[in-house]
C-alpha cells in the first residue's frame, strides 16, 4: 500500500485498477491499509462505502465507511461492538442491502421531506396571520396547540406509516435486484422532490388560514355574538392536522391495520 506522501497519481491509479475489475482481492494487508482502501474509494467518488467485518483487525475500516457492519462469530465481538448493522452470517447482507436498505432509505427521504412539509404548513398560517394583526405578537393558535402538534397530533400516525412503509415486499426486491439502483442514484432526495414538499406546505399552509379566516371572520352564535379569534384559528388548526394527514395517506404505498 501507498506511504505517507504517496503521489496521487500513484493512488488514482490503484483506484481505477480496482474499480474496473468486477472484484479486487487484497492479500496480507493491515487494519490501517484497509481502511485506507476505503478511504481511497470515499475520496473518488459519491458513493457510499460500506465495510463488513468479523474481527479486532476489522474495526479501523468498518469505523471509516459510511456504513460498518459486523459479523458476529469465533473471532470475537469487537467488530460488531462499532458497527452500524450486526449480522450472524455473511450471507445475511444480500438482504440488508436489497431489502431493509431500500426500504430505510426510502423511509428516511420520505421522513425528513414529510416533517418540513407538516411544520412549514403550520407556520405559513401564523405568519399569514402576523401580517393581518400588523405584527402586533398577538397568537394565533391557543398555547397548548401547537405545543402538542409534534408531540401528539401529527406523531401517531408519522409513527406506524413509517415504521411499515414499503414500496416492494421482501420477495420482490430480492427478486428485482435493480431496484436497489433507485438508492445508489438517489432518486428519492433530490432539490425536485424536496422542493416540491415545501411547495405543497407553502401552498396548503395559505389554504389552510385563509379558507377558515374568510369563511368564519363574520360568523356570529345563535345568541348573535362574534364567535371569536379562538373559533376561527382552532377550525384552521384542525384543517391542518386533516390536510398533512391526508398528504401522509396519500403519499403512502403501503396500507396496513395500525396505520389505518
Amino acid at each position: 500500500m501507498w506511504a505517507i506522501g504517496e503521489s496521487l497519481e500513484r493512488r488514482n491509479l490503484f483506484f481505477k485498477l480496482g474499480y474496473f475489475c468486477d472484484s479486487c482481492i487484497c492479500c496480507r494487508v493491515s487494519p490501517s491499509q484497509k481502511m485506507q482502501i476505503v478511504q481511497l474509494a470515499k475520496e473518488n467518488g459519491p458513493w457510499i462505502t460500506l465495510a463488513i467485518g468479523d474481527g479486532a483487525n476489522d474495526v479501523s475500516m468498518i469505523q471509516e465507511a459510511h456504513i460498518g457492519v459486523g459479523i458476529a462469530g469465533k473471532e470475537g465481538t469487537q467488530a460488531v461492538q462499532c458497527a452500524d448493522y450486526a449480522l450472524g452470517q455473511f450471507r445475511f447482507l444480500q438482504r440488508l442491502l436489497l431489502v431493509h436498505g431500500r426500504w430505510g432509505y426510502r423511509r428516511i427521504s420520505w421522513f425528513v421531506c414529510y416533517y418540513f412539509y407538516k411544520n412549514i404548513t403550520v407556520v405559513i398560517t401564523e405568519l399569514c396571520f402576523a401580517f393581518m394583526n400588523g405584527l402586533s405578537g398577538q397568537i394565533y393558535f391557543l398555547d397548548w396547540l401547537p405545543m402538542l402538534y409534534n408531540a401528539f397530533w401529527t406523531s401517531w400516525p408519522c409513527m406506524f406509516t413509517f415504521i411499515f412503509e414499503q414500496d416492494l415486499n421482501d420477495d420482490e426486491a430480492l427478486t428485482y435486484a435493480g431496484t436497489y439502483h433507485i438508492g445508489q442514484k438517489g432518486q428519492y432526495f433530490t432539490y425536485r422532490v424536496f422542493w416540491s414538499w415545501l411547495g405543497f406546505s407553502v401552498w396548503h399552509g395559505l389554504v389552510c388560514f385563509w379558507v377558515p379566516f374568510q369563511g368564519l371572520l363574520f360568523a356570529v352564535n345563535s345568541k348573535g355574538l362574534d364567535s371569536g379569534l379562538w373559533w376561527i384559528s382552532t377550525v384552521s388548526f384542525t384543517v391542518i392536522i386533516h390536510v398533512i394527514t391526508l398528504k401522509l395517506f396519500a403519499e403512502s404505498m403501503h396500507w396496513t391495520k395500525m396505520n389505518m
